[in-house]
């Protein structure tokens, strides 16, 4: 029970006082009752005694400690004075206050999760609640009821790390004395951990004063299991807030590294990575590099800047494990590599889940630069609810988001690759690699093609294999682009070799051809190239003078209307039309309206995906499209 101080001072828990004080019992129990009042005194004999003077209320009980309901009982009545011989009686004293103690208060003021009424004994403090893992360097017993020492097994020293004047090369690593070093900061999480005191200690980080903060990690910076980094805290009252107090990282040449010793429960979060801006030629250069480990990347703020090799803002290998690491909330913004490649977020041989990042598409004058890719990865991968954005950016060839090989779910994604002036801008870039196949389910996404000489919002570029793919491309908006020069294509399907593939399920789509000079819906590019099926989608292309408009190509480059696309075998319920939408521009509203005939409820249930792009269910009669209305 943790006992909390008297409000008055009566000298001990026995009273001292006229009246007993009533002290709060622990939760739900009520404080006892405060004391009777003392008697009046007698007068003389001699004459009439005066009345005894009132007894003083006993005084209100104490609120029990965490529960509004451990209200402290009044107290009672004090007893009339007796009477002196001849004397009148003394007064009696008048009863104890009311029951004492507020109700306690409901609300999370430190955003810990906590409130007063939950038990969290310090709601100034995000640091302190219930079953709160001990940190070193806050003064404060964590957990709200341990019997140990605050900073018990600390040796006096923290985790706590803010750039001058606040941190210091010769700080303890304490909220009052922090270090100034990030890496200085992790070895002592290490060092208090092997000398006995508590497990896995993270890593605060504070901004500067009224101005970003910032560190500097030099080439690399490792990540130890256990020991998050967290940014974004105040480096006066340390609460955290990731929006208001920006903590800047220059990331240095290999940035964050994590090995397969690391897992989700450690994470990276709260940071504005600074990418370096005078790296070498020819020298591949990334922010967090992730080698088998699996940890959280989340909320943070990626810059990439100029560089002269590969430029990547967060990159995945998976050799001897396959990691699975959860990529969440970040913002990365993309910046122009002069002579290699450029990749926001890039993955090889693992299962990563990439979830609501918002990716501003990076630049190359040379190799084509890419949003999000995944390579070889596999079945686990869950890449979701991103938006990739490249309104406004420039680049000869370019890939908003791409799948190479593997497998997984890729849903409810925004895509648009940007301007592409000398090869072409692909919205949804899926490929083969070799031998290697493809299984994945491609749902709920709004693509588009981009701009330029050749836009595609979403191709299917295949090699020979020895089976045909397993993939779904179903419920999707896909948008040619709106280059009025080049060509562009909502669906394109595309293979080398000689051997005919059939590639997955094409379903429940409304596919655009874009505005091109030279626009399809759904073109077949090569002679073996080919869906395995087409069912129950909306085919739109504009037929603008001038401009080459054609509903489906298929293999040999016949252009087939909506009757005779239906009539091949697997195919069926295909329409042309026009789905109408609430605003079918680029980060427009891309919900149903209520006159979308031909699209609400004309979904083929049996490739519908269980929820919408919004998460809400679809019924039995699902809807066309992205969006179940």
């Amino acid at each position: 029970m943790r006992v909390w101080p008297l409000l008055v001072s009566c000298g001990s828990l026995v009273a001292a006082c006229s009246d007993d004080v009533a002290i709060g019992g622990a939760r739900d129990d009520l404080g006892a009752s405060g004391a009777a009042g003392v008697d009046g005194s007698g007068g003389a004999s001699t004459e009439a005694g005066a009345a005894g003077t009132a007894a003083s209320a006993g005084t209100s009980g104490d609120s029990g400690a965490f529960d509004s309901s451990a209200a402290g009982a009044s107290g009672s009545a004090g007893t009339a004075g007796t009477g002196g011989s001849s004397g009148g009686a003394g007064t009696a004293g008048s009863g104890g206050g009311d029951a004492g103690g507020d109700a306690c208060s409901t609300a999370d003021d430190d955003g810990d999760g906590f409130s007063v009424c939950d038990g969290d004994c310090d709601d100034s403090s995000a640091f302190t609640f219930p079953g709160a893992p001990e940190v070193c360097g806050d003064a404060a017993t964590n957990d709200c009821a341990s019997s140990a020492l605050a900073d018990d097994g600390c040796g006096g020293e923290g985790t706590f790390a803010a750039p001058p004047p606040f941190g210091s090369p010769t700080g303890n690593g304490t909220m009052a004395s922090p270090f100034d070093d990030i890496a200085a900061a992790i070895v002592k999480s290490d060092e208090i951990e092997r000398g006995g005191g508590p497990a896995d200690l993270d890593v605060y980080v504070a901004a500067g004063d009224g101005t970003p903060g910032s560190f500097d990690i030099g080439d690399s910076l490792i990540l130890f299991e256990g020991v998050s980094l967290l940014g974004g805290y105040d480096p006066i009252d340390w609460r955290r807030d990731i929006t208001n107090n920006v903590v800047n990282v220059d990331s240095g040449l290999f940035g964050i590294l994590v090995d397969s010793s690391i897992t989700r429960g450690t994470e990276v979060s709260g940071f504005t990575f600074n990418e370096g801006t005078t790296l070498t030629t020819n020298v591949t250069t990334t922010v967090i590099d992730i080698t088998d480990g699996s940890p959280t990347i989340r909320d943070n703020i990626i810059f990439m800047h100029a560089g002269g090799g590969e430029d990547r803002a967060i990159y995945g290998l998976g050799t001897s494990a396959r990691p699975r690491p959860l990529i969440l909330n970040n913002l990365v913004i993309g910046g122009p590599s002069s002579t290699g490649q450029a990749n926001a977020i890039h993955f090889e041989i693992a299962e990563p889940e990439i979830r609501n990042n918002v990716v501003r598409m990076p630049r190359s004058s040379d190799n084509p630069p890419s949003g999000i890719w995944c390579s070889n990865c596999e079945q686990g991968t869950e890449i979701v609810g991103n938006t990739v954005d490249g309104e406004g950016i420039s680049n000869p060839l370019a890939f908003g988001l791409s799948v190479s090989s593997g497998g997984g779910l890729v849903d409810s994604n925004q895509v648009h690759p940007g301007t592409c002036v000398v090869d072409g801008c692909v919205g949804i870039n899926l490929e083969t690699i070799g031998a290697n196949g493809l299984d994945l389910v491609v749902s709920n996404n709004v693509a588009y093609g981009g701009d330029g000489v050749q836009s595609f919002a979403l191709l299917f570029n295949m090699a020979e294999l020895a089976s045909p793919p397993s993939t779904r491309i179903v419920n999707n908006y896909l948008h040619g682009g709106d280059s009025p020069t080049g060509l562009s294509s909502g669906l394109a399907f595309e293979a080398a070799g000689a051997v005919q593939i059939a590639a997955g399920d094409v379903a429940n789509n409304i596919v655009h051809s874009g505005t091109g000079l030279f626009r399809w819906a759904i073109r077949e590019r090569s002679p073996v190239a080919r869906p395995l099926s087409v069912q129950n989608n909306v085919l739109t292309v504009p037929t603008d003078v001038g401009a080459t408009s054609v509903l489906y190509e298929d293999r040999t480059g016949a252009q087939l209307s909506i009757g005779e696309l239906n009539m091949i075998t697997g195919n069926s319920n295909n329409a042309e039309g026009t789905c109408g939408l609430v605003s079918a521009t680029w980060m427009g509203d891309h919900h149903l309206t209520a006159g979308a005939t031909a699209c609400i409820d004309r979904a083929a249930p049996s490739f519908a995906p269980p929820n919408d792009f919004d998460g809400v269910a679809r019924g039995p009669s699902p809807d066309i499209g992205p969006d179940e209305r």
